[in-house]
């Protein structure tokens, strides 16, 4: 037995409920006993992150605004005070990303030996993982001997072989620490060592407030005070009515209070120490708590009573929203109202959740946006760091030798002190001429590129030699094959030095409320590299491992911060955050999967390995199935919290869009207070009017989005005039929010150096349309050329437009090159197919890629008034006459798979086809004034090269190659409608078949028009050409109004999102809101015709 020299050793408990006074009464007993006792040393220990308050409470109390002779620690802090009382200058600690750096090196040397372990070594967070399973092993006191005993005996051959890599590496971990560092889980056993020794702690009174529990080395650290010092009390969270010395199991609520109560008991029988009769704080009638809603709350809440609150409930309040983002929304209005009409400050109200990661930033921001101050108290990784992702993405560059995402990633960290003006610049450049590669940023760029406007290349190079100044003293250190880490770190060192990080970091702290952070964190960094150079510097790695040596290093540095403002709205997690005299709290995100939290990361050991470690008698931290027991104490400790007003929310859907269910918590909450109701947050629109939303998280709904510009805005966009192609006000009519943010805010997308679709569209066009034009200039018909001179031509005509469109880009890789002959089959097809399609009929190309303009539309909205005018080229305008009328037929070259579509002409999406044939009737019948103008036929001829399929069975098939192409002439024919007249199809085929392989018609055995055919008669040409010019004129008037909804259309699989350009912008989803697509409805035929020629949009309004 350890005599206790004599001293008046006692232990005493205070006992009580949440917010019952426990602390307010150990604050009033410790100043009275410390002001009675001068002489003596109080200590009050407390968790941690709750030191800073701990001490702000103490001097606010005490009646002389001082701490005197009372220390406020945590157990860490009461290590280092001992130390400096005893002149004991520790060994060096080693922080956490010390440790990460040490564990990797040595399960680099010992990768041969690793039996399951060697394969996830280099897996992210896997060193994290191990990591904290050591700071398990030595915060629950486990010895390396106890480990290995259990390991010997082990029958689990896969647990054994984990448990035999865990050791391995330990053991080696402990001994490159021995004579080195001390780690901070062993800062507590050295303290131990120590406590006989000190003066300071010599008959001492102890208070330990705010604890749920203590480790192994905790509680052996309390039984030494005990001995050595002199009264220890400790606070306990438990129902005054509960009997400690009973305890029921884990699943009680307060299991983990009578768990400690047990063992300090234990303790004080072994060491003989007295235990003082508990000082018990009633909570019958709680002065605490203002309401006596939550009162009830925290009697009966997780107990097995079976009582109920059977009164209409005013202070607890839950809310059901759409969206995390909905609940938030409700929450700042009504704290604006709480604060503006009701009396409360910002620091009686709390916002908290067991998410931060989704509520909390987004919290914060509102709070800002509202000028509400605040302070989110979550662990901020300084990963997200201006100056840590400037040193993260420096890496990178060298990494993977200036790739387009790196360097770019560099620029806009926000330390790279080129402008954002510049960095807009220089991406759009490097984009379009396509630099990319360390040998381009090294040298003069000289390309000018091919877009909109030339690019000031001078200015550009400026740019990018301000750039590689200091990346080159970078690059020179990693690059250089001898460097050991050493050199990595003096090259990164160097690299921050040149780049002036110091005064940059300075102007961040000045400019921002968290400047502290910044303070702390750049001589963190300088730190963070002496220690890779004191670990691993005479290694030698590649730079892939340095950057992430680096990046795991960084994502252990912690940077503490301090609220603003003491008047502030506190936004923190259940678990850790330390609320004090909150009088109200939005308690939000109460969702399934968030409270319980289930537990995704599984750690070293599975539950299973954590059960057989237990059956050995290991104890480690809580397992699963533990934590869910334990957060309900958690709960217990957060809804009691408030002392006025509680606010519960829950959402229907997550940030994602899918769907998610209420906690359990909140049927509990229901079966406690029968009356009690849940509010939609829609129903407080009103009040929620008057809050702003940040502008990067507007969410969808009818409220959210800009419905209409205004016509005065509009004017002032789109100008007097509406100028634009057919296909323009087509986006219009597929989408009015689309064609707002191309033509009305000019949004256009970035030139970049590929060879995209559209380009290879856009030269076979141009192909097409010069070879077709030399020839008709030479009065020579396309089916004359031989195959020779025709393959010659479109060869010679392709090499000139590449050398003009970018000859650079299509021969920048084997891909376009491809590209290039792909394009010399397509044309040479397209042509001989062109050449025998004319050849069957008597119609003839009268000009190709004809521009047009219609000004035909006067606009009036409002009092604005303007014009339309459509712009366009039509690819080939086909003709033949008679005495008296000149037949004409559009032909529009396409490079996909098109087809007339009557359904969609009439919504307004795809008048193409029929506007070129108002434009071309125009042109003809200028030429032609003396004639009749006919509609002949509006045709698409689809570029392509099939490859077709012979019937093998056949026996009649000539083998001279003649039904091959018959075939590939088949499968090019024509797509689109025509005139039903017999003559003018005669005049486009004049063959005797049954069905065309120029034009989409088919006859019947008696020689008739098959019904199969794509035919209209002359009347509905022109009834759909005025349907179609009311309809291009009632889009004028919308665009003049202002219309810009976001409204795409869908039909079947597509819809006009599917390759809009302003996804991103937009932002539009089913799931978000009641925004749904706009479904193409389908009309029989006679209904459809009607509605044309009675000028009936498919809305059933008519149209002007």
């Amino acid at each position: 037995m350890i005599e206790n020299g004599g001293n008046d050793m006692a232990l005493q408990f205070i006992l009580g409920s949440a917010r019952s006074g426990k602390t307010d009464f150990i604050y009033d007993q410790m100043i009275k006993d410390s002001m009675e006792h001068e002489d003596e040393e109080f200590f009050f220990i407390v968790p941690d992150q709750s030191t800073l308050n701990a001490q702000k409470q103490l001097v606010t109390r005490h009646p002389r605004h001082g701490t005197f002779n009372i220390d406020v620690v945590g157990f860490f802090r009461l290590t280092y005070r001992v130390f400096e009382e005893l002149s004991y200058i520790p060994k060096d600690l080693l922080e956490d990303e010390g440790k990460s750096m040490v564990i990797r090196k040595i399960m680099e040397q010992h990768k041969e030996e690793l039996k399951v372990f060697a394969s996830s070594m280099k897996k992210q967070g896997f060193i994290d993982e191990l990591k904290s399973f050591f700071a398990e092993v030595y915060q629950y006191d486990v010895s390396m001997e106890d480990l290995k005993k259990i390991t010997d005996g082990m029958k689990e051959e896969g647990l054994r072989s984990k448990m035999e890599d865990i050791l391995l590496v330990m053991e080696n971990f402990e001994d490159y620490i021995k004579e080195r560092y001390l780690i901070s889980e062993q800062l507590l056993d050295v303290l131990a060592q120590k406590v006989q020794r000190s003066e300071k702690l010599k008959n001492a009174t102890f208070y330990l407030d705010g604890f749920t529990g203590f480790t192994p080395i905790q509680y052996r650290l309390i039984e030494l005070l005990l001995i050595y010092s002199g009264k220890v009390t400790v606070s306990v969270t438990a129902d005054s009515r509960e009997k400690l010395n009973v305890n029921e199991g884990i699943q009680q609520l307060f299991f983990m209070s009578k768990e400690m109560v047990s063992k300090l008991y234990r303790i004080c029988d072994v060491i003989h120490v007295d235990v003082l009769n508990p000082i018990i704080l009633d909570n019958e009638k709680n002065p605490r708590f203002v309401s006596d809603e939550i009162a009830f709350l925290e009697k009966n809440i997780f107990r097995n009573n079976n009582q109920s609150y059977n009164k209409k409930c005013e202070d607890i309040k839950i809310i059901t929203a759409q969206t995390p983002k909905e609940e938030l929304n409700y929450c700042i209005s009504e704290i604006l109202r709480l604060t503006r009409y009701e009396g409360y400050r910002y620091r009686d109200i709390a916002i908290v959740s067991a998410d931060m990661a989704s509520y909390g930033i987004l919290a914060g921001n509102i709070c800002r946006q509202n000028r509400i101050p605040c302070f989110v108290d979550n662990k901020k990784p300084v990963t997200d760091n201006p100056f840590v992702e400037y040193i993260r993405s420096a890496l990178e560059i060298i990494e993977k030798s200036f790739t387009y995402d790196s360097m770019f990633r560099y620029l806009r960290s926000g330390m790279s002190g080129i402008s954002r003006e510049d960095v807009d610049l220089l991406d759009n450049y490097c984009l379009a001429v396509g630099i990319r590669g360390s040998k381009q940023w090294h040298g003069t760029w000289v390309k000018k590129g091919r877009g909109r406007s030339a690019y000031p290349l001078d200015y550009l190079n400026e740019l990018r030699e301000k750039i590689m100044k200091p990346l080159e003293i970078l690059e020179k250190a990693l690059k250089d094959k001898d460097s050991l880490v050493k050199d990595y770190a003096r090259g990164l060192y160097e690299f921050i030095k040149a780049s002036d990080c110091y005064k940059k970091i300075n102007e961040y702290a000045d400019m921002e409320d968290t400047g502290a952070e910044y303070e702390q964190l750049y001589k963190k960094v300088i730190d963070f590299l002496d220690k890779i150079v004191e670990l691993l510097g005479t290694e030698k790695i590649a730079i892939a491992e340095f950057n992430r040596i680096v990046d795991s290093g960084f994502a252990e540095i912690k940077v503490g911060l301090i609220p603003p403002s003491s008047d502030c709205v506190l936004i923190g997690d259940i678990e850790r955050t330390r609320l004090d005299d909150v009088k109200v709290m939005f308690f939000v995100g109460v969702n399934d999967g968030l409270i319980p939290k289930s537990n995704d990361k599984a750690g070293i050991l599975s539950e299973t390995d954590r059960d057989v470690l237990e059956n050995a008698d290991v104890t480690l931290s809580p397992g699963a199935r533990q934590k869910a027991f334990v957060q309900r104490f958690y709960l217990y400790m957060i809804l009691t919290k408030a002392s006025d007003r509680l606010y519960i929310t829950y959402s229907s859907k997550g940030d994602d869009g899918k769907g998610r269910l209420p906690s359990y918590l909140i049927r509990n909450i229901r079966k406690l207070y029968p009356l009690i109701g849940i509010y939609p947050a829609s129903q407080f629109t009103s009040q929620m009017s008057y809050i702003k939303i940040p502008k990067a998280e507007i969410v969808y709904s009818d409220e959210n989005y800009i419905k209409v510009l205004g016509e005065n805005i509009a004017a002032s966009l789109f100008g007097g005039e509406i100028t634009g192609s057919v296909s323009s006000f087509e986006t219009f009519a597929s989408c009015q929010f689309a064609y707002f943010l191309r033509y009305g805010l000019g949004l256009e997308e970035r030139e970049k150096y590929t060879f995209e679709v559209a380009d290879f569209g856009t030269v076979l066009h141009s192909v097409l349309e010069r070879i077709s034009s030399h020839l008709k200039h030479e009065k020579k018909p396309i089916a004359s050329l031989s195959d020779e001179e025709r393959r010659k031509l479109v060869s010679e005509t392709l090499g000139n437009i590449s050398a003009d469109y970018a000859d650079t880009i299509l021969k920048d890789s084997g891909r376009n090159e491809f590209l290039i002959r792909r394009m010399e089959d397509l044309a040479d097809r397209t042509l001989w197919a062109v050449g025998k399609q004319l050849e069957k009929g008597v119609f003839a190309p009268d000009v190709f890629e004809m521009p047009f303009i219609i000004d035909e539309h006067e606009i009036r909205s409002g009092e604005n008034t303007g014009r339309m005018v459509i712009k366009g080229k039509i690819d080939r305008i086909d003709i033949c006459e008679d005495d008296d009328n000149v037949y004409v037929r559009i032909v529009d070259y396409k490079s996909g798979k098109s087809d007339f579509d009557l359904l969609k002409a009439y919504y307004g999406i795809k008048m193409q086809l029929v506007v070129y044939m108002r434009a071309a009737m125009q042109i003809e019948k200028k030429r032609h004034p003396d004639k009749n103008i006919i509609p002949a036929g509006l045709l698409y001829y689809n570029i392509d090269n099939p490859i077709v399929e012979l019937d093998s069975t056949a026996s009649d098939l000539p083998d001279d190659g003649t039904s091959v192409e018959k075939m590939i002439f088949e499968a090019l024919a024509m797509k689109g409608v025509v005139n039903c007249d017999g003559n003018i199809i005669k005049n486009m085929d004049s063959s005797d078949v049954k069905k065309s392989d120029v034009i989409p018609v088919s006859y019947k055995k008696d020689g008739t028009i098959d019904s199969r055919s794509h035919i209209l008669n002359t009347d509905q040409f022109i009834s759909l050409d005025n349907y179609i010019a009311k309809k291009t004129s009632d889009v004028g008037k919308k665009i003049y109004s202002g219309a810009d909804k976001i409204n795409p259309y869908k039909d079947g699989n597509y819809s006009s999102c599917s390759y809009c350009p302003y996804n991103e912008v937009c932002g539009f989803s089913q799931n978000l809101g009641n925004i749904k697509f706009r479904q193409i409805q389908k009309f029989d035929d006679a209904q459809l015709w009607e509605n044309i020629k009675e000028g009936v949009d498919e809305d059933g309004s008519k149209l002007d």
